[in-house]
């Protein structure tokens, strides 16, 4: 439990087990989204890497812990979220999901791409990514309390 002044969070209110679902889609989701036969070609692509780049830069291990804590982290967020807002709707699920999208994700991205000179099919392969994420675990959240 945090407590300051009127803002109390209760860690135990959360549904830890909508949680676990809620990373475990955001995980199984970029798996396949960047899968060649989805945009993975593309994303590759505007990145002038191949698989072979890829394969042999290693580090997978690495990459896939540090994307499972990522998730996990901002799956908590958005729970914590929830629970702030009292979201208990379809409709609630969205307007979390697409907030934190916009202000989270779609925004600042925009601002690090555009100032790092990277590609804008890369930003929108990437961005609708983390946006689309983002929208269904609100929603997970949000509808399984």
């Amino acid at each position: 439990m945090i407590e300051a002044g009127s803002l109390s969070i209760d860690f135990g209110a959360i549904n830890w087990l909508a949680v676990v679902a809620a990373t475990i889609f955001a995980m199984a989701f970029g798996m396949l989204y960047y899968m060649p036969f989805a945009v993975g070609n593309a994303w590759m692509d505007a990145l002038g890497i191949t698989v072979e780049d890829i394969n042999a830069r290693g580090g997978h291990v690495r990459a896939f812990a540090v994307a499972i804590i990522g998730a996990l982290l901002s799956v908590t967020a958005i729970a914590i979220l929830v629970q702030l807002t009292g979201a208990d709707s379809f409709v609630g699920g969205l307007v979390i999901g697409a907030l934190a999208a916009v202000g989270l994700v779609i925004a600042p991205m925009a601002t690090a791409y555009i100032f790092e000179g990277r590609p804008l099919k890369l930003y929108i392969i990437n961005a609708a990514e983390n946006s689309i994420s983002l929208i269904v675990i609100a929603l997970i959240l949000t509808l399984w309390q």
